[in-house]
């Protein structure tokens, strides 16, 4: 959240660099999918809560609020001043943002005052990076005005809604995405959740060191806008607050979407440590997560699987189910640019388990996705002997980017009698064009940044294939890999 007061969140791949283009009144709800009650009328005069969630109410609508009571106010980090009113009777959409009022107004409330609230309209934001359709829902300053909040007494907290984690993992994504939703700007309470991605740093154009966010069960993120989420990186001998693996009794905040779902402790101590009922992750092969037998956003362990490739940052990494490649037996686990480089021990070859969330990523072609496995993923070695991982072999290129690409999706390919065509381009450095004769194709630099002079012929070349979201065309690319042998110059080629 607070996507202006602290910093943005990078999800996935370089591409995300445009996100400091920010738009506000975006959409005309929360999601074309979801559309609130409107809710009965309130008692005290103005609207209800409900009533600024629907869709029947577009963003820009001058909003009355009277007696709401406030159940958040941020006073963590280094900006202040947002603050989250609610319904005092809770329920689906009762609660909502209220974004840049007047912080000497804002310095004067307290959890459970009840205020009015004039001079705001309604928003929906979102950034133009996040092509999902989502919005968050916003209490702003009317246009060319201010909004003024006055306390005028005070009333009662509603308690928390809760949502059972239990419940979630036996959700499709559309349905959980749905239920999250409804309680957007509300206090609501998560049971017993494991943590699948451990607390990472937000990155940003000025990152803030104490912004972080941690994964739990459901691809809810976890972060540190209202609260101090402690971590190693405190120092003075601090340690991570949660690790991968933990079982949480419960975390309470304040639903919120920005990006991805999440939840916003208000205080460090509504992170409920020592859960005992969480739900086991799923422990799938990888091919059951490239058919779709796995649905995005299910959390899985993978055990025991291959490093077949690394990328250039020595972050993110792909992963088979056996040494030998084939269709569907692959994955790229991205683990984001504020991730700490991967152990020495971690090589190509290496047998590793993986935990996080399997994801469909779209960058911002609006066409096909690549899956991986995302939400700060861990990564640890497994005892296992390292096992020098095969290439698929036989495969022409245009079988590779044709109808049954998908099934090759980051697996690892050797490609013969490759010639390479494309000079290194200004607009995408590294980016080069190849052929095999028949089917033109590009290089991409995920792993090397080749370098080899134009019309160089490779008998034979290894690398991954990889859907490429963020490329306007041509969007299967092939990553050339950069161990000895994997590049073969010859003579054989068309």
């Amino acid at each position: 959240m607070f996507r202006s007061l602290r910093l943005v969140s990078f999800l996935s791949l370089a591409a995300l660099a445009a996100i400091s283009t920010a738009c506000r009144d975006s959409g005309s709800g929360d999601d074309t999918n979801i559309d609130a009650p409107m809710g009965p009328d309130s008692t005290q005069g103005g609207l209800t809560i409900q009533e600024v969630h629907a869709e029947a109410m577009v963003p820009g609508t001058p909003v009355e609020l009277k007696g709401k009571v406030v159940v958040a106010i941020d006073n963590f980090g280094a900006r202040k001043g947002n603050f989250w009113v609610a319904e005092e009777a809770g329920g689906e959409f009762s609660g909502v943002l209220v974004f840049g009022a007047p912080v000497e107004q804002v310095a004067l409330l307290a959890v459970g005052d009840k205020v009015d609230i004039t001079g705001a309209e309604k928003s929906e934001f979102a950034l133009a990076a996040d092509t999902s359709g989502r919005t968050t829902t916003e209490l702003v300053p009317v246009s060319g005005g201010a909004m003024t909040v006055t306390k005028v007494g005070t009333g009662t907290v509603p308690a928390p809604h809760v949502i059972d984690a239990a419940i979630l993992t036996n959700m499709d994504e559309a349905t959980r995405y749905a239920e999250y939703e409804k309680w957007e700007g509300v206090l609501t309470r998560v049971e017993n959740i494991s943590v699948v991605g451990g607390i990472a740093q937000i990155g940003g154009t000025m990152p803030d060191p104490t912004f972080r966010e941690f994964v739990v069960t459901g691809a809810l993120h976890v972060d540190s806008s209202l609260a101090n989420i402690p971590s190693v990186n405190d120092g003075g001998g601090a340690t991570d607050l949660v690790r991968t693996g933990d079982c949480l009794a419960s975390v309470t905040g304040m639903g919120d979407y920005f990006f991805s779902y999440k939840i916003l402790p208000r205080a460090t101590n509504d992170i409920a440590l020592n859960g005992t009922g969480c739900p086991a992750p799923q422990s799938p092969p990888i091919t059951d997560i490239q058919n779709g037998t796995i649905t995005a956003g299910t959390v899985v362990n993978l055990d025991n699987v291959v490093v077949t490739a690394i990328a250039f940052n020595k972050k993110n990494l792909w992963v088979a189910d056996a040494a030998q490649a084939a269709p569907n037996n692959s994955i790229y686990v991205f683990r984001g640019s504020g991730a700490a480089v991967l152990p020495a021990e971690i090589v190509i070859g290496a047998h590793v388990n993986v935990s996080g969330t399997v994801t469909e990523f779209n960058g911002n072609d609006g066409g096909d996705t690549l899956t991986q496995i995302f939400n700060n993923p861990s990564v640890t070695l497994n005892p296992a002997a390292a096992t020098p991982p095969l290439p698929l072999e036989g495969v022409s290129v245009a079988t590779l980017s044709g109808a049954q690409a998908e099934q090759y999706e980051s697996v690892l390919v050797k490609l013969t009698n490759i010639r390479l065509t494309g000079a290194i381009p200004t607009a995408q450095p590294y980016q080069r064009a190849m052929t095999d004769g028949t089917t033109t194709f590009i290089s991409d630099d995920d792993i090397v940044r080749q370098q080899d002079a134009v019309g160089t012929c490779f008998s034979s070349i290894v690398g991954v294939w990889q859907y490429n979201p963020f490329m306007d065309t041509n969007n299967w690319v092939f990553i050339p890999r950069d161990q000895a042998g994997d590049a073969v110059v010859g003579t054989g080629c068309p």
